[in-house]
């Protein structure tokens, strides 16, 4: 049996992001067969221990540390994830944060949203670029507003400052917070009836603990941190076999935007059918007539179709469709539930017909449609 490789995994903290890095590294650990990993936090790791870890460990996966630790430079192979000032000195892997922010412009555009804002510490990050450029792309510019880094939420002046500049923006809008840990502080300090209605909320990050505890459940683009996590475990093999590989960038695309409630709008220029489209997505698994539409909405059928056509260009039924085929691709792409109950949960009296509706409107079987965006 071939001697184990030992393997430092030195990370800040074990929130999503970090455990999902964890996990990539982890995944690559046992292809190979041959590597030990062990997990550090900083803020745990004594000069002692530092000093362990660079004589006994093969290779280190590792972030910036919060009191600066760390050797420079690392006498054992070592690649930086996360942190983009780790790339002038090391091999780094990181998510592309640009494309992050052009994500989020592209969901809160497909949402009917017209109004855009960002939420962050410092101005003219890469993602508020990214962002930027995304809603620039749908012919919109985005308002910013910048906090103090320091605890925020103990200054109600600064509290005060963010809500009146919400309230200043036309409604409905659509908000990208810079990561999940600010935007549950800003759903604290917000009016609770601004969301969703007024205000779409979107974190970055996907910490699943985070928006559980927010009241709505807080929306969020995943990181795709798994990915860099593998790739990063790949880089470091290479250095770890003697490879040249120059310190620098890799930019890895970031994973979804998972919906939750703080975003769960489908917005439109119209009330009525912002409200309508609203209780279409309430009832997928029991799809509302357009009838059953005019009926609690009180209007004709007649006046329904119009202010549809006028809004979103479709009628109410092809609304109803394009709602459950989406509800469908984010139930095949987030959970493993067998095909027959995604397709009770959109509205489809089996499984057939939900096949059938799928590849109408898409051009392939939805067996086909999880696989590939398993690969992806």
């Amino acid at each position: 049996m071939p001697a184990q490789k030992l393997i430092t995994l030195l990370l800040p903290a074990v929130a999503t992001t970090m455990r999902d890095i964890v996990r990539g590294v982890s995944a690559y650990a046992k292809e190979k067969g041959d590597w030990h990993l062990v997990l550090h936090l900083w803020g745990q790791v004594s000069p002692q221990t530092l000093r362990w870890i660079t004589e006994q460990s093969d290779g280190v996966v590792f972030s910036s540390p919060s009191k600066g630790l760390a050797p420079e430079p690392w006498p054992i192979p070592a690649v930086g994830v996360h942190d983009a000032s780790l790339a002038s000195a090391y091999p780094l892997v990181t998510t592309n944060y640009a494309e992050i922010g052009r994500m989020a412009a592209r969901y809160f555009h497909e949402k009917g949203l017209l109004h855009y804002a960002f939420l962050t510490y410092a101005p003219n990050t890469v993602l508020e670029r990214g962002y930027r450029e995304g809603v620039a792309s749908v012919g919109s510019e985005p308002s910013s507003h910048y906090l103090l880094q320091d605890q925020p939420e103990l200054d109600p002046a600064a509290r005060q400052r963010l809500c009146d500049w919400l309230e200043a923006l036309p409604p409905p809008v659509g908000l990208l917070v810079r990561d999940d840990f600010l935007a549950q502080r800003v759903m604290d300090w917000i009016p609770r009836d601004w969301m969703p209605e007024r205000i779409a909320v979107m974190g970055v990050g996907n910490d699943k603990l985070i928006a559980d505890l927010t009241t709505p459940t807080l929306s969020s683009i995943d990181r795709g941190a798994r990915i860099v996590g593998y790739e990063a475990a790949r880089l470091l093999d290479r250095l770890m076999a003697g490879e040249a590989v120059p310190p620098g960038r890799l930019d890895l695309p970031p994973g979804r935007v998972v919906e939750r409630a703080s975003t769960g709008l489908r917005y439109t220029r119209d009330p009525l059918v912002t409200r309508a489209v609203r209780l279409l997505e309430e009832n997928l698994r029991h799809p509302l007539s357009t009838t059953d539409l005019c009926r609690q909405l009180h209007v004709s059928r007649r006046t329904l179709e119009r202010r549809f056509q006028e809004a979103l260009g479709r009628t109410p039924s092809q609304e109803r469709q394009y709602l459950r085929l989406a509800h469908a691709q984010t139930l095949l792409q987030g959970s493993q539930n067998p095909m027959s109950e995604i397709a009770l949960a959109c509205g489809y009296p089996n499984q057939q017909r939900f096949t059938e509706a799928f590849r109408r409107q898409f051009g392939i079987p939805p067996s086909h449609y999880r696989k590939k965006k398993k690969r992806m």
